[in-house]
């Protein structure tokens, strides 16, 4: 994988072709590209340079190069956590056993959802009201709310939501994390819009602290034989030439 950097002003035509969302499916060994971003988001253009990059391509662009590489991780195993995210008897119980690892907080008004775990946020927060932790709500119950992504991939929260996380006491849910780098963001955007965070969850997760908030696990890195992460740019795999097999997130899985 190569990156190189070129004025902003540098037009495409000195590159052997631009993408944008009209031609993802060229082939991109030994070639070099610039993609043009007043039509895709910032989620999109990550994709786009991760698949060149992946089958050879060279990258011209002054800054989404920095962002795919402190944002993504190279694994060997993809930890599937779909079922306790999605059926209610394991989400039930993956609620519980999260709630009995967690720092009891002495207030807990919200709980932020990432990446589709919704339905154990909503148990969690049963486990958490019946084990007697208070709440500043005037209606004494937990809020489980998500963010919205905007086309610029930031995080955030509709007026009609503001007031879930604005002065309140917030628990934070993931489903997998390993670079920590979305729990960073979703720090950054919980206090932004002026919401004091009292704990992290992840029911799978490869770190411990991320800017000096503990992060509860359900799963951790000790419990899968052989699991192994690395910064895409230290990647021993991709050193000896192994292809990328799939993109992955909290999500889901996608074979390239």
């Amino acid at each position: 994988m190569t990156i190189r950097t070129v004025a902003d002003s540098e037009a495409p035509e000195r590159h052997n072709f631009y993408i944008d969302s009209h031609n993802t499916d060229l082939q991109y060994a030994g070639r070099c590209f610039i993609i043009l971003t007043y039509r895709n988001s910032i989620g999109r253009v990550r994709f786009l340079i991760y698949r060149c990059l992946m089958t050879g391509g060279i990258y011209y662009g002054k800054s989404y190069g920095e962002i795919l590489f402190k944002s993504h991780s190279h694994i060997n195993y993809y930890v599937d956590v779909t079922s306790l995210k999605t059926r209610a008897g394991e989400a039930k119980e993956a609620a519980k056993v999260l709630y009995s690892h967690m720092h009891r907080a002495e207030y807990v008004d919200t709980i932020v959802c990432m990446d589709g775990t919704e339905v154990v946020g909503a148990f969690l927060s049963q486990e958490i009201e019946n084990g007697g932790v208070l709440s500043t709500n005037r209606h004494e119950t937990i809020y489980v709310v998500t963010p919205e992504f905007n086309s610029n991939n930031q995080m955030l929260f509709r007026d009609n939501n503001k007031g879930a996380i604005a002065g309140k006491h917030v628990v934070l849910l993931l489903a997998t994390t390993t670079t920590g780098e979305t729990i960073r963001r979703s720090l950054e955007c919980i206090r932004y819009y002026g919401g004091t965070v009292e704990g992290v969850a992840s029911l799978f997760s490869t770190v411990k602290f991320v800017d000096g908030v503990e992060v509860e696990a359900l799963f951790d890195q000790e419990d899968i034989t052989g699991y192994e992460a690395y910064n895409a740019q230290d990647c021993p795999f991709c050193k000896k030439g192994q292809k990328i097999e799939a993109m992955v997130n909290g999500f889901g899985y996608s074979k390239l």
